[in-house]
């Protein structure tokens, strides 16, 4: 479990992204959001997450503002 920066489509505005790697993937999530993605990529500090192929999703229930919250998120 780690955070990174990063940015979206090349924006001003980085924001931290919650990174969970298993073995089905690595599941991130912007601070505050609730779209989980799950990529096979690489997830490094200052990316462009508009770069990552994402494989798989899910919507969870309310924002997702800890590393904690995502664990519970992924394994619910």
């Amino acid at each position: 479990m780690r955070t990174i920066k990063a940015t979206y489509n090349n924006a001003d505005d980085t924001c931290d992204v919650y990174v969970f790697s298993g073995r089905n993937g690595t599941w991130y999530v912007c601070d505050g959001g609730t779209i989980v993605n799950c990529t096979y990529d690489e997830l490094f500090d200052g990316m462009d997450l508009g770069d990552v192929h994402d494989v798989d999703c899910f919507t969870w229930s309310s924002p997702i503002e800890s590393e904690e919250e995502l664990i519970k998120a992924i394994e619910a």
